[in-house]
């Protein structure tokens, strides 16, 4: 089996371990980090893409200079059911059910809760575009759906941010129709909702991911749009009906957060976005920082080859991703771009209590030393972690080798003395090689010398989407 395989292999079982630790673990680690991705990566005999696999959360607790491992699979009922059946019994975005037939017209998709994890009040969340699942911070023990859902046939954004300045988790949702209609909410830890808005867009069937925020705007991004009929008639799945026209993308949308009609901004140079790092406002313009691809992106690799529809094309490759900022007018509706860095990196990380504001930092996995993968700019096979400055423009990366693969990260700060960068940053390593799993403990100023700390355990953990820290 090539390496980037260990993406498709499914690993569901429960685990409870001790972690080894090589190295000085700093003593300002003392926490929980949560770590989601899809595990459940087969139903019977259909092979899912890893967007669609089941979601299992890995929380490794750091405390009294020892850390101890678990792993759950998120219990949804779709889980449940697709496990007693061994068939697939919901239609997902890049999965159809069997038979084009029964997915006439099913536009309620199926919630495998794999996509992000975040540490919410007392508790902990697993998020997908079609809704939240709380979880046991302890026991990873799933409680049952979060109080909050999107209307049906409607989805979250799966990128929950919590706003420091006000405490509140900001999450939009999507109401499709001729004309989107976004419903932005600002959810209190105990999950209520403490403000919501309503904006209509232009075009429907819009593709949106993530979400960013200044005082006072909030920021989405379309990267693609859903051709609605060969979707709805069950002739393809999302993937195959992606559609990537420059007339309907991409755009910025600036969502007045005291309400208004929303300002939607073309973005010039024809990227595709997905990840904000960050946004703020500096003399009267928005700054929105992103990971923007250089064309479209078709996600096609992230399905094992051998359950690729025989009459969809191959898979292209992923286009260069690189970090760009834009200088957005919000009265003239215009947008400057300038690149940051040419540094290929994903799933971005800053300081939480920087978000919406100014700042100078962030982490990334990035691309580094290609091995056997066949889409070496996806971010699940990326090999190395970044720290970038936002303000020298440089970055300096550590490369773990081409048969290790480096996940989505999170900064810690240790509140030392307040500087934005004096911290550590937690990443997993995931060794083909070696067979091994190792949470990396990184100095936040100094990446580039490789982990402080390498917390490990037996076998590899799968494929990881993102990851959180949470003081508990």
């Amino acid at each position: 089996m090539a390496d980037y395989e260990y993406l498709y292999q499914s690993r569901t079982e429960d685990l409870d371990l001790e972690l080894s630790i090589e190295g000085a673990l700093p003593e300002s680690i003392q926490g929980t980090l949560y770590a989601i991705g899809g595990a459940g990566c087969k139903v019977g005999d259909t092979a899912l893409s890893a967007l669609d696999a089941h979601g299992r959360v890995v929380a490794v607790s750091i405390a009294g200079g020892k850390a101890q491992l678990r792993a759950r699979m998120v219990q949804t009922p779709l889980w449940k059911a697709e496990r007693g059946a061994s068939a697939i019994v919901k239609r997902r975005l890049f999965t159809n059910k069997p038979g084009r037939w029964s997915n006439l017209f099913d536009l309620d998709l199926a919630n495998p809760a794999g996509h992000n994890v975040v540490p919410w009040g007392k508790d902990v969340v697993a998020a997908n575009d079609p809704g939240f699942f709380v979880l046991d911070p302890q026991t990873l023990e799933t409680r049952g759906p979060a109080p909050i859902q999107p209307k049906k046939g409607a989805t979250f954004g799966p990128m929950p941010r919590r706003d420091p300045a006000t405490g509140r988790h900001v999450v939009f949702e999507q109401r499709p129709g001729l004309k989107d209609t976004i419903i932005v909410r600002e959810i209190d830890d105990g999950f209520q909702v403490a403000k919501e808005q309503a904006y209509s867009l232009g075009r429907g069937a819009a593709f949106f991911h993530d979400v960013a925020f200044t005082e006072r705007y909030y920021l989405i991004m379309q990267f693609a749009s859903l051709s609605v009929p060969s979707f709805a008639w069950g002739a393809a799945t999302a993937l195959e009906a992606l559609r990537f026209e420059p007339d309907s993308t991409p755009v910025m949308h600036l969502l007045p957060r005291a309400g208004g009609a929303p300002i939607t901004v073309p973005l010039p140079g024809g990227r595709a976005h997905f990840h904000f790092w960050n946004a703020f406002e500096e003399g009267g313009a928005v700054v929105a920082d992103t990971l923007g691809y250089d064309g479209k992106v078709t996600f096609g690799s992230l399905l094992p080859p051998a359950a690729r529809p025989a009459r969809a094309p191959p898979p292209a490759a992923t286009p260069k991703v690189a970090s760009w900022r834009y200088h957005i007018d919000p009265a003239s509706r215009s947008a400057r771009p300038e690149k940051l860095d040419d540094v290929a990196s994903e799933a971005p990380e800053i300081r939480a209590d920087r978000r919406g504001r100014s700042y100078r930092y962030g982490w990334a996995p990035a691309q580094g030393r290609p091995g056997d993968e066949e889409d070496p700019m996806s971010f699940p096979w990326f090999h190395a972690l970044g720290r970038h400055d936002f303000q020298e423009h440089t970055t300096q990366v550590w490369d773990a080798g081409p048969r290790a693969y480096v996940s989505a990260c999170a900064f810690v700060p240790d509140g030392a003395d307040g500087a934005e960068d004096r911290g550590h940053v937690l990443a997993w390593i995931q060794d083909v090689g070696a067979g091994t799993a190792t949470l990396g403990v990184f100095d936040a100023r100094d990446v580039a010398a490789g982990p402080v700390a390498r917390l490990t355990g037996a076998g590899l953990l799968g494929g990881i989407s993102h990851v959180s820290f949470a003081v508990r």
